[in-house]
């Protein structure tokens, strides 16, 4: 199950590339594939490529450092986030991860302050809203996260996989059942592979 949750949580879509620059957007996207498709060791060794080239793509350096997290490096996680943080200040992707890293090692006291940081955090962009509504609903802060997902759905927002998974999960535990089976519908609509991972189906 948490390996599904960070699978999840990969699938979205940080914006990877400044529009000239297609090269770097076609690797970008191809990383995420390899992610996405669970193969992090693959996904780590072409992210290393592109920071190498490309040394100020700061969604790059938060990819690498989920990849390496999954693969069990949760120390150079934490050194490119930090790195990330240090010359990037208030990166939202950053933060996000290194809460989800801070859950996954149960360091509650570290995780908690972080969260009350990112409650105080109201997005403009989409895919910050989205990034931050995952990451909420990801660590069980799902009354944070519900409203982000709702705002985005009701601003004509359709989304993807990753998005009817945590609008689903976010709705459900937060007394929305309606709404979360018919989100969960048009996830199973996308990908068929997420039959039985239904937040409610442990509790039936």
């Amino acid at each position: 199950d948490d390996a599904e949750e960070i699978i999840d949580f990969v699938e979205q879509n940080e914006p990877f590339f400044e529009e000239e620059d297609s090269e770097v957007f076609l690797l970008q996207e191809q990383a995420r594939g390899l992610m996405e498709a669970g193969e992090f060791k693959k996904a780590i060794a072409l992210l290393e490529a592109i920071v190498t080239d490309y040394p100020e793509y700061w969604a790059a350096y938060n990819n690498l450092a989920l990849a390496y997290f999954y693969v069990g490096k949760a120390k150079e996680a934490h050194e490119i986030l930090h790195d990330v943080l240090t010359h990037n200040k208030g990166n939202l992707h950053a933060l996000c991860n290194l809460a989800v890293f801070y859950y996954y090692e149960k360091k509650e006291d570290d995780l908690a302050e972080l969260l009350e940081l990112l409650t105080k955090i109201k997005p403009y962009l989409v895919e910050h809203r989205y990034k931050l509504g995952a990451t909420f609903a990801l660590v069980g802060k799902h009354e944070e996260a519900f409203p982000l997902f709702r705002q985005l759905q009701k601003s004509g927002y359709e989304g993807d996989a990753g998005f009817y998974f945590w609008l689903a999960h976010s709705a459900y535990f937060t007394g929305h059942e309606t709404l979360a089976k018919k989100a969960y519908a048009s996830l199973l609509e996308i990908d068929a592979t997420k039959d039985g991972y239904e937040p409610w189906r442990d509790l039936e």
